[in-house]
């Protein structure tokens, strides 16, 4: 197993790392071997540094990594920051767990537009607002069932519905919504 590190400046932030990690007794019971951790610049900030860290450093070059672009840790700041008044005097525990919501919201809302689509995601909120304003609509959180449908019976619409939308775009995804849904059902 590879660990991949990505940091704005990894080339400078590498040298002692392994070093400063054994002065620092970090992982103490853990023994990794150095040649399978890497460290590498994210593709956004590699073109500021200087040439002589431009392959070394490059994602484009590093083996197992695919197409990774590495400043996606970078991406969710804009609302991670808003929490940091909150978190700023909440101890470690609850700091920890409101941090883990945001992230999460974040991951979760990227995932919901990478595999319902920006149209899809805008109307259930859309109906969202509508059912929050008036209770008497119907509930977009509550599954709406016509007859006594089966598991089966759902997965099967589902990638019915998933084939005609990647028929209708041309595209092509290794796990669909549907997939990821009965996954997510299965782990909970």
């Amino acid at each position: 197993l590879n660990v991949v590190f990505t940091y704005d400046i990894a080339c400078q932030w590498n040298v002692n790392f392994f070093q400063r990690c054994q002065a620092m007794s970090i992982l103490p019971s853990v023994h990794f071997d150095p040649k399978r951790i890497r460290f590498y610049v994210p593709k956004f900030h590699l073109w500021a540094h200087q040439p002589v860290c431009h392959a070394p450093y490059s994602l484009n070059f590093a083996p197992g990594v695919g197409r990774t672009h590495g400043e996606t840790i970078e991406e969710n700041w804009s609302q991670s920051n808003r929490a940091a008044a909150q978190t700023k005097a909440m101890g470690p525990g609850a700091r920890q767990d409101t941090l883990d919501d945001v992230f999460g919201a974040h991951n979760f809302n990227a995932a919901m537009l990478s595999f319902c689509g920006q149209q899809m995601v805008e109307t259930w909120l859309r109906e969202l607002l509508v059912w929050e304003q008036d209770h008497d609509r119907a509930c977009p959180y509550e599954a709406q069932l016509q007859n006594k449908e089966t598991m089966k019976d759902v997965e099967l619409q589902l990638a019915q519905e998933e084939h005609a939308a990647m028929v209708e775009n041309n595209t092509v995804r290794e796990t669909g919504l549907s997939t990821m849904i009965s996954l997510g059902l299965q782990v909970e």
